[in-house]
């Protein structure tokens, strides 16, 4: 009894969790758009042009508090706790990983715990993909992503000091237009909107990029779901 009492609680929770989550989603209506900026990055070049379809992103990146539903519901386990969380060491002016560093203690814990409200952080794309799986999302593509923020920029929240954000595929240069024909599987995915590369502060442009390897999990991180109009 005690058991079917736990269950349905658990139940009725997730379904609150899934309806807040679909009903936090900007419909992003598809077309014809270009990707890239000839005054960005050498990533960012050159231009190409691509059709999108109609679907919706989360107006706000994913908090502490959703990713903290997940863990608990799934008992899921963090790349970031697994393998230790990437940082930049001041005294040895280099990025290393230490367990120190996790989603719950993306500055370490020697520093304080992340706040419920905040978007979540140090998670890797598997965790992101995980927690997307789980609450009936996907991630978006990073032309998705560009185009979205391109078509509908003042729609969507944590823009401003936000971490970058995982995208579902893998990163490729847009060099000679050539991405569609490219072959070679680079052992990077896509991120898209973030502030930072490395220690560096960067101007916010929806069309700058960013790529790591999946299991790679940092403070400047995050996550924002995207979801088929057809689902």
């Amino acid at each position: 009894m005690i058991r079917k009492l736990i269950f349905f609680a658990l139940l009725s929770s997730f379904c609150q969790i899934l309806l807040f989550a679909q009903n936090n989603m900007i419909l992003v209506k598809g077309g014809h758009t270009t990707i890239g900026n000839e005054k960005g990055n050498e990533n960012e070049k050159p231009l190409i042009d691509v059709d999108i379809e109609d679907f919706y992103l989360d107006k706000n990146l994913v908090t502490v508090a959703e990713f903290r539903k997940f863990v608990k519901i799934n008992r899921y386990i963090t790349e970031s706790e697994l393998y230790g969380g990437w940082h930049y060491d001041s005294q040895k002016k280099e990025w290393v990983q230490s367990l120190d560093y996790t989603w719950e203690y993306p500055q370490g814990k020697n520093k304080p715990k992340a706040q419920a409200h905040e978007p979540v952080r140090m998670v890797s794309w598997n965790d992101a993909k995980a927690y997307a799986n789980w609450i009936g999302k996907r991630l978006p593509t990073e032309f998705e992503w560009e185009y979205a923020f391109k078509t509908l920029p003042d729609s969507f929240a944590d823009t401003q000091g936000a971490p970058w954000q995982w995208c579902s595929n893998w990163f490729k240069m847009y060099e000679e237009n050539t991405y569609y024909q490219q072959k070679i599987l680079n052992p990077e995915k896509s991120l898209k909107g973030g502030l930072f590369i490395e220690q560096t502060p960067q101007e916010f442009r929806v069309s700058q990029r960013n790529a790591a390897i999946p299991e790679k999990a940092m403070m400047y991180f995050g996550i924002r779901c995207a979801k088929d109009v057809s689902e």
